[in-house]
Order: structure tokens, then sequence, then C-alpha cells
């Protein structure tokens, strides 16, 4: 199992990052889920599971930048 090193002096950056990250995520969604309930979408159609998917890429994206952050949880 992997954990994230919270003293490397690049974790802040990174912490950062990935809340302004979830951030705009919470905010589009709010806004296009409305949209997508007064459009009477349901499930993978609507603007929402876009947005996701957009932002999904993004973690990922941020996650592999900061992999070295990363480390094997000692047992």
């Amino acid at each position: 199992m992997m954990k994230i090193n919270k003293e490397n002096p690049a974790y802040v950056e990174y912490y950062n990052k990935w809340h302004s990250l979830a951030y705009e995520l919470k905010e589009k969604l709010s806004e296009a889920e409305e949209q997508d309930k007064k459009n009477n979408f349901r499930g993978r159609d609507g603007k929402s599971c876009e947005i996701t998917k957009e932002y999904s890429l993004l973690f990922n994206k941020l996650m592999n930048e900061y992999s070295f952050l990363y480390e094997e949880e000692k047992e």
C-alpha cells in the first residue's frame, strides 16, 4: 500500500494544487449537475460526466508529477 510523504517540502505545493483542482471540480460539477437535471440527463449523458472525466485526467497528471511523494507503507 502506498502513502504520501507529508514531510517532503514539495508536499505543501502538491496539497495546494490538489485542493485547488478539487475546488474547481466541485464548482463546475454543481453547475453542470443542475443543468443536467433541467435537461433530464442521467448517467453518462450529461455535462457532469464530461467534467468528471476531464478532472480525473488532471488529478492523475498531478499524481504522476508528484509521484516522488508516494512511498511504500511500512508494515
